[in-house]
């Protein structure tokens, strides 16, 4: 047998190799990998931005976890023939020019998000304003637990050195010193004290702010008996050195839901 007729002998070998009966016929689930590879691979769809509806039009029959299963193969396999490639872009997406039609993609090109309101403001400011609200929510949480707890450098730590506290109408503390003394006889006055703050609305103004919250108060009198009462906090708050404290905080509002004992006050 010559040379030429062992060669042609060995291919028609191998073609009846490949079409006898030992390779199952296509399955449903190898179609559709080829199809979802083929709708995230196809060039113009992606140059023309189409991606979503060509995704839904060439893929809407496969399954999820055919999809994701198939595109993830694509996507290791052009990684790793394109690995030394200086013709790939910056963060790992590859995009496709008009003047190359036949690019394969790795990944569908990054869609820029919808414009909204707020988007050109400074990405410093909105941080600030951010952190500001965070710290003038502590400043609230801060006052419940101090003067629950009976902590007094914790609730002594919310206010500037000059703040004004008005716990109830009449009452009123200026200063730091006066306000240290009137937590004090809060405490002097009843066995337990419990703040439930909520509600609370922030308006900034550059180093100063305003605040609004509702608070609900139950407290125990030496004599054993709970009187359950609340009201509305009014605040001002300001920055001074880089931290925000209270500078003035009153109630307004306030009521009581259950009978106080004679001559007792509602509490703060």
């Amino acid at each position: 047998m010559s040379a030429g007729e062992s060669r042609n002998s060995a291919h028609s070998s191998s073609e009846s190799h490949n079409n006898g009966t030992s390779n199952p016929p296509p399955t449903r689930d190898s179609q559709n990998r080829s199809t979802a590879v083929k709708c995230f691979t196809t060039p113009n769809k992606l140059i023309n931005g189409d991606v979503g509806h060509g995704v839904a039009a060439a893929c809407s029959g496969v399954a999820p976890t055919t999809l994701f299963t198939a595109v993830a193969r694509k996507n290791a396999k052009n990684s790793h023939c394109n690995r030394n490639s200086s013709a790939a872009s910056s963060f790992g997406h590859d995009r496709a020019t008009p003047s190359s039609p036949h690019t394969s993609f790795a990944i569908p090109p990054r869609l820029d998000p919808p414009r909204v309101a707020g988007m050109t403001e400074d990405l410093a400011d909105r941080l600030d304003r951010v952190e500001s609200e965070l710290a003038i929510q502590r400043l609230v949480h801060e006052y419940c637990h101090g003067a629950d707890k009976q902590d007094l450098r914790r609730f002594t730590a919310i206010w500037h050195e000059d703040a004004v506290w008005a716990p109830t109408p009449g009452r009123r503390h200026d200063g730091l010193d006066a306000i240290r003394t009137g937590i004090k006889a809060e405490w002097q006055k009843y066995q337990q004290m419990h703040h439930w703050t909520a509600n609370l609305v922030i308006t900034l103004d550059g180093d100063r702010a305003s605040g609004e919250s509702d608070a609900e108060v139950s407290v125990q009198f030496p004599d054993g008996s709970w009187v359950r009462g609340g009201g509305t906090y009014r605040d001002v708050y300001t920055r001074r050195n880089g931290i925000w404290r209270i500078t003035y905080r009153e109630i307004s509002t306030s009521f009581d839901i259950d009978r106080l004992p004679p001559g007792a006050s509602s509490p703060a």
